[in-house]
């Protein structure tokens, strides 16, 4: 008995985070805002996962995002800020990712110009260089979103 529970959690928690990633319809207004904000590809990167954070919205959302990403720090991770920080506490977040690999800097909010269906801290999933699905972030789901960098 023991055994089998130990089998069926795995499964579990696989299941969970499959369901709570959502197909992600913006992808080709994502890498034309990509390619014209930094002057590259995101096909390039070698990224498979990529946060995006408007730092204007959901100011607990927003650090639950930045932790969770300072927390993750791997290659194959990258996080693209968008705007200024509007507190103390996601000014002293944003310092420590500033110095990071894979960051990109949004100042001037030009995510804003194009059709991403991003308004508040968001993960896409990365798979070949194309984005594959996406998840709107709040705190909620930082724990499920934990188990993608798990495996």
């Amino acid at each position: 008995m023991r055994k089998l529970i130990i089998l069926i959690i795995p499964i579990v928690l696989s299941c969970n985070t499959k369901s709570i990633l959502k197909e992600y319809n913006y992808s080709e207004d994502f890498y034309l805002y990509f390619e014209n904000t930094f002057n590259a590809s995101l096909k390039d990167q070698g990224l498979k996962h990529l946060f995006v954070i408007p730092l204007s919205s959901c100011t607990p959302c927003v650090n639950a995002s930045l932790n969770l990403f300072l927390e993750i720090n791997r290659e194959d991770v990258g996080i693209i800020t968008v705007g200024l920080p509007d507190n103390s506490k996601t000014f002293q977040l944003v310092n420590k990712i500033y110095s990071l690999n894979k960051v990109w800097l949004d100042d001037k909010e030009e995510l804003t110009k194009y059709r991403t269906n991003i308004g508040s801290p968001y993960y896409l999933s990365i798979k070949n260089g194309e984005i594959k699905q996406g998840l709107e972030i709040d705190e909620s789901k930082i724990e499920q979103l934990k188990t993608i960098f798990k495996r």
